[in-house]
């Protein structure tokens, strides 16, 4: 069925001057809902924002890097998918193929001992929260070494935002070769390649807020105060899982074993 175009808006029936409501953003044309439109606009339009939304955001978070996550706090936002909500798609992801990866491949299944069973076993099962976690940590780092951005806290948890989408794809990928490395046999091509990745994804720290600081921070500037960073949240990484394993298991010691 065709769009029609109505005087007042079917939401808030405030009279339409434009294509959109003006007090409520409805658009003016509506349409009837069909199976069609609701596979085509619904779930795919809707939900992922498939044209632009959801693909553009991980695509200018890697081409932009952080001048993407400056530009949207700047108030450049129409195009862009909510980089949380992403965030939680890409780590659905991400433990979507480990899952994969351990029922077709149980003798990869990383085995644990001692009080590191523990903890590994409440890590693997919280992992969602975990990694949310450690957002607050890297926003209150750069709001404190990069203050000269004049951005505040809530903002920089959208830049930590943005970067911790960078992570997740590159996780992703690297979870995707150690399937297609066991499926198909090309070991050492994928393990190079995974090496690879893996090596962006240590430096993609470093890589993603130089954009984000600019023209603030000088590179120099940026440099010592990105190797602090990398200091400070490894010294946090630390405290919280040595807290994290007090609070399972009553001691500050951690022992164990971990085999693959």
């Amino acid at each position: 069925m065709s769009s029609a175009v109505h005087h007042n808006c079917l939401n808030c029936q405030t009279p339409l001057k434009g294509k959109f409501c003006s007090s409520c953003g409805q658009k003016a044309a509506t349409h009837r809902i069909t199976t069609r439109h609701f596979i085509q606009h619904d779930l795919l339009h809707g939900a992922l924002h498939i044209e632009k939304g959801l693909f553009y955001t991980i695509l200018q978070a890697f081409k932009k890097r952080g001048k993407a996550a400056a530009e949207y706090i700047a108030g450049k936002r129409v195009n862009y998918y909510n980089v949380f909500y992403l965030s939680l798609i890409l780590l659905g992801l991400n433990i979507l193929v480990v899952a994969i990866d351990r029922k077709m491949y149980p003798e990869n299944v990383v085995t644990t001992s001692g009080n590191l069973a523990g903890l590994y076993s409440y890590i693997s099962t919280n992992i969602k929260f975990i990694v949310f976690a450690i957002i607050p940590l890297i926003a209150f780092n750069t709001y404190v070494l990069f203050r000269r951005k004049k951005h505040n806290y809530a903002e920089h948890l959208v830049a930590a935002g943005f970067y911790l989408v960078v992570c997740l794809v590159l996780i992703f990928i690297s979870n995707l070769f150690g399937i297609i490395g066991e499926a198909t046999g090309w070991f050492f091509i994928l393990e190079v390649l995974d090496g690879v990745l893996g090596v962006v994804t240590l430096l993609s720290a470093g890589l993603f807020y130089y954009p984000y600081v600019r023209p603030e921070y000088k590179f120099w500037g940026y440099l010592w105060r990105i190797l602090v960073f990398y200091t400070i949240l490894i010294i946090e990484f630390l405290v919280m899982i040595v807290l994290l394993n007090y609070a399972l298991t009553g001691t500050l010691e951690i022992n164990g074993s971990l085999m693959l």
